[in-house]
């Protein structure tokens, strides 16, 4: 993990585990002996490789995707989600310091603490759009992206809900008594190709099972 984030730290991202550069097809994760580092190398091969797959859709208007839709679909087809995502969102609604997500559409902030927000807020959001619209609203935004759409005017001619009244609608949602702040693998299978990704899962946890039996 060391070396990686060494490597990433040009990017300004030298606290994250995992990068993915889908303009050419790569995508880099750390590795390692011990298995905690084989189900973190595990978890973040899904995430880099939505990023691949959103390229595939998106092409040369890749980074046209809002980024809290891009990285909120990677977080959420994570193999093992961060367990620390919960306490972070828990944490910023509790003091009062969420992020807008029209402050997260053209990108994520760069110090570690905020950008970990960012993350789950992002994942958190993708989960409440998927339960309330299925997962085509997400093939939507980025086709309006993509065609030279802002970010807000991409979300409202997919949802025809604003990205603001979305937002209070998911604020509403999540953070009643009644409902769990959920990070659990991501049920989408959209234009995309996502269902690539659950193969991987698949197969993934099928070899982790493997080699958990054989250490038995």
């Amino acid at each position: 993990v060391d070396a990686l984030q060494q490597a990433l730290a040009l990017t300004g991202q030298s606290w994250t585990a995992g990068h993915a550069s889908p303009d050419i097809g790569v995508l880099l994760v750390s590795n390692g002996s011990q298995s905690a580092e084989l189900i973190e190398m595990e978890r973040q091969i899904p995430h880099e490789l939505m990023h691949i797959l959103e390229y595939k859709q998106a092409g040369a208007s890749y980074s046209a995707i809002p980024a809290w839709l891009n990285e909120g679909l990677a977080t959420s087809v994570e193999l093992y989600p961060d367990p620390d995502l919960q306490r972070f969102l828990v944490e910023a609604q509790t003091s009062g310091s969420l992020l807008s997500f029209a402050s997260l559409c053209e990108g994520f902030p760069q110090d570690a603490k905020t950008a970990q927000l960012a993350y789950a807020q992002s994942a958190s959001f993708v989960n409440y759009l998927n339960g309330r619209f299925g997962s085509e609203v997400f093939a939507k935004m980025i086709e309006n992206s993509v065609s030279g759409q802002t970010c807000i005017s991409a979300v409202n001619s997919a949802a025809e809900v604003s990205l603001e009244q979305l937002e209070k609608d998911w604020l509403s949602y999540t953070f009643t008594a009644s409902t769990p702040v959920n990070f659990g693998v991501l049920a989408v299978v959209i234009s995309l190709g996502v269902l690539l990704v659950v193969i991987m899962i698949l197969f993934l946890r099928k070899r982790h099972t493997k080699a958990r039996n054989s250490d038995g």
